[in-house]
């Protein structure tokens, strides 16, 4: 994840064809009146794929009856000399559905060990749909039905059986193509559900000529590739989930939340901790919709001293669904026993339980193999009042990020 989450006006240009691909769908016929949405997409959903992104050098496009690039009259795959990149997992929560809208939290998890498997937190999003999709992760069947078959000069629509991740589904095939980029997004017929995507730019090659002009050899450039390919959808039971916000939870209210950033040195030793560098984040509430709130999650931390704090601003849906929200029900707390186990990730490894109450705070835990977030409620108002991160940190030990709530704006 880049420190900078949006930069709409500066997107690349695989972005931009995702943006082209939604826009193609959107603007297809849609007389139908609200119907009712699948259970995949109902509160409490969570739908997971596996993501990643990757920059490849000498880079070619090589045969492949699964891949997912279509050229030549045929599906390739994408190969290189050498590169680098990461891969995790892309999970939506699904905090409000009706016909005000649909609201999904988005949450990126880097995999910082592909051996073992360990999972941290990397980003957060907000996804806002309707009955006819959400983003490119999921199209109304209906839509997709509407989509002509052919190429209309950039973009390309065809129909057939696949074979994804083991399994054959009746699929169709959206791909946008412009000069040196590509993205492609093949869907479940059934379900309208995003089953792979991509996104490939590629820079040109690289020539090298002798004294004379003549070429000697010229390389073939380098891709940057991204894909998330569908691995399930289950349904959550968050305890607090069928409660309605808080009265304050209202569009033009902004939460802070002021603390530090540390390192805890792993190992022991004796060593003094490090001391920490200020940081804050604040939630703002911008909009409603159903029975979520959407805004934004603006994070600063300090630098160099004289310098401004880097802040870094992202998207953000928020609600009584979330399993780790600014707010849950008071007496749903009152009810937990302390070690109760909540929720059990199947990709992640995450394990929500409750922590009981401590220093005065009714505490739920999100114990992941490389992280553990700590979320204290006041247990009379079920309002988030501090909340502290620890994250395994390459050859230090532990990054610790501890907040307080001091006020609103």
């Amino acid at each position: 994840m880049t420190r900078t989450a949006r930069r709409i006006a500066g997107a690349s240009r695989p972005e931009r064809l995702v943006l082209h691909l939604v826009i193609a769908l959107l603007i297809l016929p849609s007389s139908l009146a609200f119907a009712q949405l699948p259970a995949y997409l109902q509160v409490g959903s969570r739908l997971t794929w596996d993501g990643g992104g990757s920059s490849l050098q000498g880079s070619r496009l090589v045969p492949d009856p699964n891949g997912w690039i279509w050229q030549n009259e045929q599906w390739n795959r994408v190969e290189g000399t050498y590169g680098g990149g990461g891969v995790g997992l892309i999970q939506i929560d699904i905090l409000s559905a009706g016909p005000e809208g649909i609201v999904g939290d988005v949450r990126s998890y880097l995999n910082t060990d592909l051996q073992s498997g360990v999972y941290a937190l990397s980003g957060v999003d907000a996804v806002v749909g309707d009955q006819n999709g959400l983003s490119t992760y999921w199209v109304a069947p209906a839509r997709l039905a509407g989509l002509q078959t052919g190429w209309d000069g950039m973009t390309r629509v065809w129909r057939g059986p696949r074979v994804i991740n083991g399994a054959q589904y009746d699929t169709v095939s959206i791909a946008t193509l412009a000069q040196g980029s590509y993205s492609s997004n093949t869907y479940d017929v059934a379900t309208g559900l995003l089953l792979f995507g991509g996104t490939m730019d590629a820079q040109p090659g690289v020539m090298a000529t002798d004294p004379n002009g003549t070429v000697v050899f010229q390389n073939q450039g380098a891709v940057s590739y991204s894909h998330q390919l569908f691995l399930g959808v289950r349904q959550l039971q968050v305890p607090w989930a069928g409660r309605p916000a808080p009265d304050w939870a209202a569009p033009g209210l902004t939460l802070v939340y002021q603390g530090q950033s540390r390192a805890e040195l792993g190992g022991g030793g004796g060593l003094p901790p490090l001391p920490g560098s200020a940081m804050a984040i604040s939630y703002a509430f911008t909009q409603r919709v159903g029975g979520a709130l959407l805004g934004y999650q603006v994070s600063q931390l300090a630098t160099t001293q004289g310098l401004p704090p880097d802040q870094v601003t992202l998207a953000r849906a928020f609600g009584s669904a979330a399993m780790d929200g600014l707010w849950v029900a008071p007496d749903v707390l009152g009810r937990l026993q302390a070690g109760q186990v909540i929720d059990q990730d199947p990709f992640t490894g995450m394990q929500t339980y409750f922590g009981g109450v401590q220093n005065g705070g009714a505490v739920v835990v999100y114990q992941g193999r490389g992280d553990m977030l700590e979320n204290y409620y006041d247990p009379n108002s079920g309002f988030l009042v501090y909340t502290r991160y620890r994250k395994q940190a390459a050859n230090v030990g532990f990054q610790v990020n501890e907040l307080w709530y001091t006020g609103t704006q």
